[in-house]
């Protein structure tokens, strides 16, 4: 399995993050109709990057996605939803012919790890290495 985070920050306390992250930020609608809300960027963010890896380690590798927004006073992390994972989110077109893959890399980084979802979702152990 493969994860990919998306990292955010804001200003203010969790508190605060947490009563508007799910309030319309701007016009309302985005230009693929969802709404238009910090969540849904962090959303759209992180599935374009889940997008992005799932193509590179193809379809046999599982790769999921999270976003960490760290606030003034702690941290909030998120799973990406799968329903953001969908091309048809994104207006995806090949610029100069077909798309090449990249090299393989055959080294392994372990840049960090994520709590279990049941863990208080505040703590992100950060290791380098291996």
């Amino acid at each position: 399995m493969h994860a990919l985070a998306s990292f955010s920050h804001n200003s203010g306390p969790t508190d605060v993050h947490s009563r508007l992250y799910g309030l319309p930020c701007g016009a309302g609608k985005l230009s693929n109709h969802l709404p238009d809300t910090e969540k849904v960027h962090h959303q759209l963010q992180t599935a374009f990057g889940v997008l992005g890896l799932q193509e590179r380690v193809g379809p046999k590798h599982k790769v999921i996605g999270r976003v960490v927004v760290s606030a003034k006073d702690g941290e909030k992390s998120y799973p990406c939803d799968s329903t953001f994972v969908r091309k048809s989110h994104f207006m995806i077109k090949p610029v100069g012919g077909p798309p090449k893959r990249a090299p393989k890399v055959n080294h392994k980084i372990q840049l960090m790890t994520m709590p279990p979802e049941s863990d208080d979702q505040k703590h992100v152990v950060r290791a380098l290495g291996t």
